[in-house]
């Protein structure tokens, strides 16, 4: 799985930004029709799957859009080091009810010395009681922790999470689940110098 450096400024991450994906092994959708695929050249139109955007929805992100970048860039670097960030909240209930999880519902906060490491859930009491917290890994399709909801306030530690793509989902009582995805971000953010194909880096900041 290529480390890539996204350049799009189309997708809601930041030019320089690291993550590890998948090549897409189909088309993109705009080539779905197999009677247009069978007139192309396929050569540049590679594409890798995003699973998360900015905005907690996946896309297709085109291989000319981002560059490999070198390991050695995070040798003696702890990738779990990098900041969290939430891309979208939601909850699966009636739209109108005062207590749907929203992004400014949950709080981001430093953990074990580390920025941005816990996610900190206040689920109202008014709100159908908890029951279970799972978190999710959204690129190996898997859910990772799964396990009893101690009371209406859930952290979720992420301290020891490698860079990815993840969600938390609360089920509680009534089928109600919240949902909210997040990037566990790299450690650092890697640009390119085109003329003199020199790389720097900085810390990752959100």
């Amino acid at each position: 799985m290529p480390r890539i450096i996204l350049k799009n400024p189309f997708i809601r991450h930041y030019a320089g930004s690291v993550f590890d994906l998948e090549e897409n092994p189909g088309f993109s959708d705009a080539y779905d029709d197999i009677r247009v695929r069978d007139r192309i050249s396929f050569a540049g139109k590679r594409t890798y799957i995003l699973p998360d955007a900015g905005k907690g929805i996946g896309a297709e992100l085109s291989v000319v859009d981002t560059f490999l970048c070198p390991p050695e860039i995070f040798e003696g670097v702890d990738l779990t080091s990098g900041p969290c960030r939430i891309t979208s909240a939601k909850t699966d209930a009636q739209p109108d009810a005062a207590w749907q999880l929203t992004i400014e519902k949950a709080l981001l906060s430093d953990f074990q010395n580390r920025e941005k490491q816990r996610i900190s859930i206040d689920v109202p009491t008014n709100a159908p009681l908890p029951q279970r917290v799972q978190l999710f890994d959204r690129k190996l399709n898997q859910i990772l922790r799964d396990g009893v909801a101690p009371d209406r306030l859930i952290h979720i530690d992420n301290d020891q999470l490698n860079p990815g793509f993840y969600e938390v989902r609360v089920l509680c009582k009534n089928q109600t689940t919240h949902i909210l995805t997040f990037i566990k971000c790299f450690p650092l953010v890697v640009t390119m110098d085109a003329r003199s194909g020199t790389f720097t880096t900085i810390k990752t900041i959100f």
